[in-house]
């Protein structure tokens, strides 16, 4: 009891102060860190701090709401209503008599009165302690009461110090005037040194002009002698190329020559041959002969030797000899002719062979030639190349020398306009300096005027600040005799609580209220076993409503098929319907049907039942286009009927059902249309799908990992392959899947909607991640989603509420430059939607003006990167000294843009007119740039 009473006197007093200075971003930050801290005690089992937490997020809550009645009244409830749900779990969990002191029985025996007297002495001091509390309530607020004086005395001090500082702005302000107009104008000496640089640079470029012209010329005369020797050059080239075709010529006739030659040669070689074979043949006949005649001879001697008939003799002698001599003289005759022909023809080869060894020479001497000559036309038309070359580059360095002339020219116009326009802008600067002189004076006689009006309201509020100080000191004093009241309070409850003290010692000393402790504590722990069996049912009534829950989703699903089932009954009924009305007007007309009014709810068209196939495809097509499916779906069937392997209306009809999300009918169509295109990516994602749709997830899986391999980014492919392993239990992958998917096309629904449905499964769905995918797809264009909508709906519409409510809250408290307060509303809301570039701006930008400059570089360095952020980093970085970076920065916001410049949110661009007309803009060359590059990247 006693602590229930110093808790309720603690917490009094604490929000008595609270509600002396009220901050109601505070009070929403402190409810929100006193609500998570509950909950980690909550976790960590320790209940009874977790209850405290819980109870004091509660009060800020109720007190937010009282104060602020213009805030959404809808959010705070909730808030109260969850700290009112997690205090009654956790009391739940602990129990009641833990929680408050279980009442004492009344007690029995002798020592009855003595208790009474002790409990009425109790109620007594329980009495005085409650007057003290209120009285010590009633001195808090006339304290804070005395605290709004002080502050509203302080409020009126700082203003008037304020009226001083302004007062002492515009004298310094009216001096500066006032000097101003006695001293000469700076513009107009900046713009007269302006001017006569810029007549430097005109001469400086007429001066460059006459030497480019100049070397112009020299080009040109060398572009001509270049020419020239080019021409020169060509015509010794064709005059050498005819000199080796005439010597190529000569060298083939002398080719030819010297084969004839080698042919007589060996013509005559074996005349030769056969003359000295004839000649060995008559020298051998004449050896023989002269054999013969020895023989002869030699029987002439033995003849004369022997003796004999001379006269005979000598007559065959002679006659014998004369044929010989004859045999003889033509021997010798034909061997003097072969001789003569041996000679001669010896001649012939000497001549022959001399000629060959010239033609031989010859022909060396013009291989060398050749040589020489292809030498000379290889150099000739290297030379030729290089004179070509020469020429190019000199015509390339003429038209660079015109171009640089044209722009110098475009520049001396370009000066010459300048200063044109800057003679003009000096003498309309000297009119409007006058002006300007003219203005000052007159904003020096109303600055005069305004000024003695700021001298009298100084006056009365020196005259406020004397009654204020008069007031101040009573209340000073009133405050004073309060204190020592208060003190002499609290030194009356510190007695009292002595008392009660040695009172409950005193009681705890009582053997009958052991006893009835004792008793006590046994129907605690018969309570604590009924809190265990009833922790027991309530599980068991868990089990029972997750077993309720189930079959209301199998009902659910039942009542879907069913609707499903009755949609298809009656699509297929107005198919027939639509058919057996066609198939009557085809019988009427069998060729052709002419454009009519039909009965049917389709639009007019001409269907030939036995046409083209490609006919009835595009017919299905316009169709399709004109949102007429049933007839579309007809035109299909019949071109299938015509040619049951058309892979177009295959796909088409394929694709309208699984549209319809009739599975059976779609895969076979599309297998056909899949076998004229195998590696169609769209053909097998829809198969794919339709896979999944029959929960056949392994031969989803196993139709989509070829291609797959083939195309690893393909959107079509990734989707349904994600959902195959959702369906097959590996979640873990599907998640990366997903994430794979949303990165390669951001704006895109499709991947964050499966997400967000994957976050749903398992054992624990987390619906809070699938809420903000949900809605992050709907932000994209999808439409509701009949499984997502009835179970996240609800909490969508909370996260949006609480969302719009702690950005008004933040804003407001920008508004208020209570970036603290700022800083920690747009870090709740980036942990909440870490995908929002738009959060992270200002969450850097509030870190920044509640000088954490460091971590407003880290929050815009860790997130999702936006044009917007990086001009804020440019500006971080600039002010940090770091101005390559924030060139860097500047630079690749522009690009982020497409180029263009980028339109700041009023705060950045406030903060970067401000930051870039101060002095750091212009302290150092890379400063400048980095301004330069700031001011280019900033939409104007």
């Amino acid at each position: 009891m006693k602590r229930f009473w110093l808790l309720s006197a603690a917490l009094a007093g604490s929000l008595t102060l609270a509600a002396a200075d009220f901050s109601p971003w505070d009070a929403w930050k402190n409810g929100y860190t006193l609500y998570e801290k509950g909950e980690q005690f909550r976790d960590k089992g320790d209940y009874l701090k977790a209850l405290n937490s819980f109870e004091q997020a509660k009060k800020l809550y109720e007190q937010l709401q009282k104060n602020r009645p213009d805030w959404n009244q809808k959010i705070i409830t909730g808030r109260i209503a969850d700290c009112d749900r997690e205090i009654t779990a956790v009391k739940r969990l602990v129990g009641d008599s833990e929680l408050t002191s279980p009442a004492a029985s009344a007690p029995t025996g002798a020592d009855f009165a003595e208790q009474q007297s002790l409990r009425r002495e109790l109620e007594q001091y329980k009495q005085k302690l409650s007057e003290i509390i209120v009285e010590n309530d009633d001195l808090r607020r006339r304290l804070a009461r005395n605290q709004a004086s002080q502050k509203e005395v302080a409020n009126l001090l700082r203003e008037q110090r304020v009226m001083q500082e302004k007062y002492a702005l515009l004298e310094k302000r009216y001096q500066d005037l006032e000097r101003q107009s006695l001293e000469p104008d700076q513009r107009l000496t900046e713009l007269r040194n302006q001017l006569i640089e810029e007549k430097l640079n005109a001469e400086l470029t007429a001066k460059r002009l006459k030497v480019a012209e100049t070397r112009l010329q020299k080009l040109d005369q060398d572009a001509v002698e270049l020419y020239r020797a080019r021409s020169k050059a060509e015509a010794a080239a064709k005059e050498r190329e005819a000199d080796a075709t005439r010597l190529e010529r000569e060298l083939a006739e002398l080719r030819r020559f010297q084969a004839n030659a080698a042919g007589e040669r060996s013509a005559l070689q074996n005349r030769l041959d056969q003359a000295n074979l004839q000649l060995k043949e008559q020298q051998a006949q004449i050896g023989s002969q002269e054999n013969d005649l020895q023989n002869l001879r030699r029987q002439l001697q033995d003849t004369l030797k022997n003796g004999g008939d001379s006269v005979t003799l000598n007559a065959q002698l002679l006659d014998e000899n004369r044929k010989l001599r004859e045999s003889l003289t033509e021997l010798q005759g034909a061997a003097a002719t072969s001789q003569e022909q041996n000679t001669q023809l010896q001649n012939k080869q000497r001549d022959l062979q001399l000629e060959l060894v010239q033609v031989r020479d010859l022909l060396q001497r013009l291989e060398a030639t050749r040589t020489r000559l292809e030498a000379e036309k290889g150099e000739l038309l290297k030379t030729l190349e290089r004179e070509k070359g020469g020429a190019e580059l000199a015509s390339v360095e003429l038209k660079n020398q015109r171009e640089r002339i044209a722009r110098l020219e475009s520049d001396i116009q370009t000066w010459s306009d300048r200063c044109n326009r800057l003679e003009k802008r000096l003498a309309e600067r000297k009119q409007e300096d006058y002006d300007a002189i003219a203005a000052s004076d007159a904003a020096k006689r109303k600055l005069s005027t305004e000024i003695s009006l700021l001298k009298g309201q100084i006056a009365e509020l020196t005259v406020n600040k004397q009654d204020m100080e008069t007031a101040s000191a009573k209340l000073k004093k009133e405050f004073d005799a309060t204190h020592e009241t208060l003190l002499k309070t609290q030194a009356a409850r510190l007695h009292l609580e002595g008392r009660l003290k040695k009172l409950e010692t005193e009681t705890a000393g009582h053997q009958k209220l052991q006893a009835d402790f004792k008793a006590l504590q046994v129907n605690f722990n018969a309570l604590q076993a009924e809190n265990s069996a009833n922790k027991k049912l309530a599980a068991q009534l868990a089990s029972a409503q997750k077993q309720l829950t189930a079959l209301q989703t199998r009902l659910a699903d039942f009542d879907k098929t069913r609707q499903a089932l009755a949609r298809q009954q009656r699509e297929n009924q107005a198919l027939a319907e639509a058919k057996l009305k066609l198939e009557a007007e085809l019988a009427a007309r069998p060729v052709i049907r002419q454009a009519a009014e039909p009965e049917v709810a389709v639009p007019p068209r001409i269907v030939t039942a036995k046409g083209n196939p490609a006919e009835l495809v595009a017919a299905g097509q316009k169709a399709e286009q004109e949102e007429s499916t049933d007839l579309a779906i007809w035109n299909y069937r019949t071109a299938l009927e015509l040619d049951p392997s058309n892979a177009a209306a295959a796909s088409r009809l394929g694709m309208i059902h699984l549209k319809r999300e009739e599975f059976n009918r779609a895969l076979p169509l599309l297998d056909i249309a899949r076998r004229a295109t195998p590696d169609d990516p769209e053909l097998t994602a829809a198969a794919a799908a339709a896979l999944n749709g029959q929960e056949k997830y392994g031969n989803a899986l196993a139709l989509l990992e070829p291609l797959r391999k083939k195309y690893p980014d393909d959107l079509r492919l990734l989707l349904p392959f994600a959902k195959a392993q959702a369906g097959s239990g590996q979640l873990k992958i599907a998640g990366e899947l997903y994430r794979q998917a949303e990165k390669l096309a951001p704006a895109s629904p499709l991947p964050k909607l499966e997400l967000a449905r994957l976050y749903l499964q398992g054992d624990k769905p987390d619906e809070a991640a699938a809420a903000r995918l949900y809605q992050a797809a709907r932000k994209l264009g999808a439409g509701p989603d009949l499984e997502l909508e009835p179970r996240l709906g609800k909490l969508i519409d909370e996260n949006r509420q609480v969302t719009e409510f702690m950005t008004s809250a933040a804003q407001e408290a920008a508004r208020n430059n209570d970036w603290s307060s700022a800083a920690w509303y747009f870090k709740q809301l980036l942990e909440r939607d870490r995908n929002s570039a738009e959060n992270a701006v200002r969450l850097a930008f509030a870190q920044y003006k509640s000088g954490q400059l460091p971590a407003a570089l880290e929050t815009l360095s860790m997130n999702t990167a936006s044009p917007d952020g990086l001009l804020l980093a440019a500006l971080l970085r600039f002010r940090s000294d770091d101005f390559e970076g924030a060139a860097t920065a500047a630079a690749e916001a522009v690009k982020q843009n497409g180029g263009k410049p980028v339109k700041a949110s009023p705060q950045v661009a406030a903060e970067a007119k401000q930051l870039l007309a101060g002095s750091d803009a212009k302290r150092s060359v890379l400063a400048q740039k980095a301004a330069a590059a700031i001011r280019a990247a900033i939409q104007k």
